[in-house]
C-alpha cells in the first residue's frame, strides 16, 4: 500500500510543480508575515516596525516591509466615521515609518489628506441634498406606500431614507475612490 502523504508533503509537492524558486517562496512567507506586522501596528499604540524587523534577516526586511505596507493601504478607506479616520491616521503614520524617501511619501499623504477633507465636504453636502430630496418626495412616498401596504408603513421612513442615504454615497464613493487607489498606488512605487 503506498504512503500517506501529510498535508505539508502535499503541498510541497504542488509547489514543486509550480515551479516557484526558493526565493519566491521565501519572499510570499516574508510578504505574508508582514501583513500581520501591519495589522500588530494597527492594533498596538506603541510598535516599532524597526524592532519588528530586527528580528528577521536583513534580506527578508524589504518583503516585510512590503507586506506590512499592503496592510495598511488596505486599510486606507474613504473618511465615512470618526473610527475609519482613526483608522487612517494610524495607517499613514506606519506607512510614514516604512518609507525611506519621506519628502515624496509626505507629499502623497498631504495629496491623500486633501481628497479626504474634499470627500468630508462632498459627503455632507450629498448628506444635505439627498434630506432635502427625500423631504420633498416624503409625502408623496408615504402615501404611496400606504395603498401599497395598506395604511402600515410605521417605520418605513427612516428604511427608505437611509436606502436613498445609501444609494447616493455609494455614487459618491464612486467618484473619489479611484482618485484614492491611485494615492495609494503612487505610495507603493515610493522606496
Amino acid at each position: 500500500m503506498g504512503k500517506i502523504k501529510s498535508a505539508l508533503e502535499l503541498a510541497m509537492e504542488k509547489i514543486q510543480n509550480l515551479n516557484v524558486s526558493e526565493d519566491e517562496i521565501e519572499k510570499m512567507e516574508y510578504v505574508s508575515k508582514g501583513r500581520a506586522v501591519g495589522a500588530r501596528f494597527l492594533d498596538n499604540g506603541e510598535f516599532s516596525f524597526e524592532k519588528e524587523f530586527s528580528a528577521h534577516p536583513e534580506r527578508v526586511r524589504p518583503y516585510l516591509s512590503e507586506g506590512a505596507q499592503e496592510t495598511l493601504l488596505n486599510n486606507i478607506l474613504l473618511p465615512e466615521s470618526e473610527e475609519v479616520i482613526r483608522t487612517n491616521k494610524k495607517a499613514m503614520e506606519g506607512i510614514m515609518q516604512l518609507k525611506e524617501d519621506q519628502g515624496a511619501a509626505g507629499e502623497v499623504m498631504s495629496q491623500i489628506e486633501h481628497l479626504f477633507h474634499y470627500y468630508a465636504q462632498a459627503l455632507q453636502h450629498t448628506l444635505n441634498e439627498t434630506r432635502n430630496n427625500f423631504m420633498a418626495k416624503k409625502e408623496q412616498f408615504i402615501n404611496a406606500l400606504k395603498q401599497q401596504y395598506g395604511g402600515q408603513v410605521q417605520g418605513i421612513e427612516q428604511i427608505a431614507f437611509r436606502d436613498e442615504w445609501q444609494r447616493a454615497k455609494k455614487s459618491l464613493n464612486a467618484q473619489y475612490e479611484p482618485l484614492l487607489q491611485e494615492q495609494k498606488q503612487k505610495i507603493r512605487q515610493i522606496k
